[in-house]
């Protein structure tokens, strides 16, 4: 799995939007797609938990050093946040 992806991919899932506002000129959308950070997903959806989208917006740093060291990690991140939504803690 491709984190890189995955982010965006779960961003979608849950705003029905992509992780970026984006300009209706194709030039503009590549730029924005290339500089820009993505839209926080809790200004979208403010009832996801914090530490679900603190994992997509991981997964979606731009520098490789930014992600998860492994794609486990993440798993293993999504995982907790399951556990937690499903005990109702979220």
């Amino acid at each position: 799995m491709d984190q890189y992806a995955a982010g965006p991919t779960l961003d979608n899932l849950l705003t029905a939007k992509y992780v970026h506002d984006l300009p209706a000129s194709f030039e503009e959308r590549m730029v924005m797609i290339l500089q820009a950070n993505a839209v926080p997903i809790q200004s979208r959806r403010p009832e996801i938990p914090a530490d679900l989208a603190a994992v997509i917006h991981r997964s979606l740093a731009r520098e490789p050093g930014g992600r998860f060291a492994v794609v486990e990690a993440m798993r293993q991140a999504l995982l907790a946040c399951a556990i937690v939504a499903s005990n109702g803690l979220c």
